[in-house]
């Protein structure tokens, strides 16, 4: 299995190379798989990762949580055509 530099300091702890190993063996992934990852990663276009949000994602079930200055964010997001809801802590 190859790992490169920035991705060793990932698996430091014992806890971290418990959670990879897991990873690979739940997923069946094979011995290459942080490489292809890197790989497509790196070479991934905005126009596939749009596709396959579109496909994945099921926008409209989904709950956004926007923490910040209402006065200036809910206009914003009722302009992109958002309901608000306002929640005070």
């Amino acid at each position: 299995m190859e790992i490169n530099q920035k991705d060793a300091l990932k698996y430091e702890t014992p806890r971290a190379k418990l959670a990879f190993l897991a990873q690979i063996l739940e997923h069946d992934l094979t011995p290459d798989f942080v490489r292809q990852r890197a790989e497509i990663v790196t070479n991934i276009t905005k126009a596939e990762i749009n596709a396959l949000a579109k496909k994945h994602l099921a926008v409209d079930d989904m709950l956004m949580v926007v923490v910040g200055d209402a006065k200036t964010l809910r206009p914003q997001l009722k302009a992109l055509g958002y309901k608000v809801l306002d929640y005070q802590i």
